[in-house]
């Protein structure tokens, strides 16, 4: 019987599908969390049931890239397809708010193996041209979850309950379990596989420790913050989780099979590869996941309003990534990343000149530039890794571009979130020394007067208005210091070249 061959668009519904659920669930959540802890209870977790699923994911991630390199990919995507709806449903049923935490626990471990496998295999499948496309479309899905999940995340709530917003990943990661199975055909086994369990363990307990620091400090220990950077807690755990990071890479350099190959980083443009899709994730996912509150909180729109605004960002990053699949193999890598790195600085800096009385259309013109930028630099970075290391390494590689974007996201949005705590906080303090009236107004959330103004006088709604946006200009402008560093590094990448396949087959003739 002639063995069936791997059906290209199956597996890229299936990567697609998963992909997008298991980045929805970061966001998802946000805009159901009041609801959910007034259900169940347990206030003081509210901020654990978004921190447990990037935490676990984060674990996730270099474990299942470096086990797909290890035994059959399929398989592996599968187990991971397994954790997270075996996390939604136990979520979507929990009656407790620990329940649920731990339950997002396994949902985030399993989103760890839908992310960096979703690429690694497209890249098994397709060539580098059509690869660099699929993997631009794929890209989007993190800015499409962004945009539309807390909008997505209030209808459910509104109109079923919370529960649904994770029974409803159950019939879709049942279709892209079946797309998978029948699509997917290639062989990954290697012979006779090492489980480098000493690598997990250390990078595990090293990654939670070190990004709890930035999840109980709000990123900058601002008032609003759990605990302070000095704290004894905050300093146990970032020395432990470093220490343990440099355990994690000494083992890495004695181990048969390596979780996170060291070597790889020997090579300069895997190294700054790594280097600038960590400045991506912190500076830009971050800020994303702010911009709707400039227009519900400044312009008044409604959660689905904020979302139809943020539409320019992804067609855009969706057209750029179709695009960047043309160009990737004919212009320089240096040239691609700082071009693609430079729009989006041009984004933020634009961002930064926001007022109450910016248009909408502006708006949208800031919201396309970046993701314009980004559709062209996020199929890049993950394309050329997987073109610069060896075949047998492509899990392993393709899940560390994916891990340090997804480190830098977990920490830019604490870190930026604490820099519009603090700028807020200042000028609040400046405000209530010129105006002591401000503070019966101030008595309640910030956040929360501006979208309900009812009873606030008028001269200090605006002033509130204008510390919330001084706040998210001081947020905008460490962003795009951020992706600058980025921009520093890609010019130190060298002036390489990706192979076209018909370039490889003439120079191998």
């Amino acid at each position: 019987m002639k063995k069936r061959g791997t059906n290209k668009t199956l597996v890229t519904i299936g990567v697609m599908l998963g992909l997008l659920f298991a980045s929805l669930d970061q966001t998802i959540v946000s805009t159901a969390l009041p609801t959910i802890t007034s259900d169940l209870g347990g206030l003081a977790f509210y901020s654990w049931v978004v921190a447990i699923y990037m935490l676990a994911e984060s674990i996730g991630i270099p474990i299942f890239g470096k086990l797909s390199d290890l035994f059959d990919r399929k398989k592996i995507y599968l187990i991971g397809l397994g954790f997270f709806l075996a996390g939604s449903i136990l979520c979507g049923l929990a009656h407790d708010i620990v329940l649920l935490v731990i339950a997002r626990g396994i949902q985030g471990i399993g989103a760890g193996a839908l992310m960096p496998l979703a690429f690694t295999m497209i890249a098994d499948i397709y060539s580098v041209e059509q690869r660099a496309k699929i993997q631009g479309v794929l890209g989007s899905m993190f800015m499409i979850s962004s945009i539309i999940g807390p909008a997505i995340g209030g209808f459910l709530t509104e109109n079923l309950s919370w529960h649904w917003i994770f029974f409803i990943n159950i019939p879709i990661a049942l279709i892209a379990a079946i797309f998978i199975w029948f699509g997917y055909q290639q062989s990954t086994d290697k012979q006779n596989p090492s489980i480098d369990w000493w690598g997990a363990i250390t990078l595990s307990i090293g990654i939670v420790a070190t990004l709890l620091t930035t999840v109980l400090t709000g990123g900058e220990g601002g008032a609003s913050a759990s605990h302070t950077w000095g704290s004894p807690l905050v300093i146990t755990l970032l020395t432990g989780g470093l220490s343990l990071l440099a355990v994690f890479v000494w083992i890495e350099t004695k181990t048969k099979d390596p979780i996170l190959p060291i070597y790889l980083f020997k090579n300069r443009v895997t190294s700054i590869l790594s280097i600038v899709s960590f400045f991506m994730g912190l500076g830009m996912f971050g800020a994303i996941s702010f911009l709707p509150l400039y227009l519900q909180n400044v312009k008044q729109l409604s959660a689905t309003a904020s979302g139809y605004m943020l539409l320019p960002m992804m067609i855009a990053a969706m057209v750029a990534g179709i695009f960047g699949g043309f160009v990737l193999t004919k212009f320089k890598y240096r040239n691609l990343l700082v071009t693609s790195l430079l729009i989006m600085v041009g984004g933020f800096l634009m961002l930064y000149t926001l007022s109450a009385d910016t248009s909408l259309w502006f708006f949208g013109c800031c919201a396309g530039l970046i993701g314009l930028g980004m559709g062209v630099l996020m199929p890049a970075l993950t394309t050329l890794t997987q073109e610069l290391v060896p075949k047998e390494d492509i899990g392993a590689a393709t899940a560390s571009i994916n891990l340090f974007r997804s480190l830098g996201a977990t920490i830019g949005i604490s870190v930026l979130g604490g820099v519009l705590n603090s700028q807020m906080s200042s000028d609040i303090e400046a405000s209530v020394r010129e105006s002591p009236e401000m503070v019966s107004v101030l008595s309640g959330n910030i956040q929360d007067i501006l979208r309900n103004p009812i009873g606030v006088p008028a001269d200090i709604y605006n002033e509130l208005v204008n510390i919330f946006i001084g706040g998210l200009h001081s947020m905008f402008l460490v962003s795009a210091a951020l992706i600058a560093a980025a921009v520093i590094a890609a010019l130190f990448i060298g002036n390489g070249k990706l192979e076209s396949d018909k370039e490889k087959e003439k120079r191998e003739a």
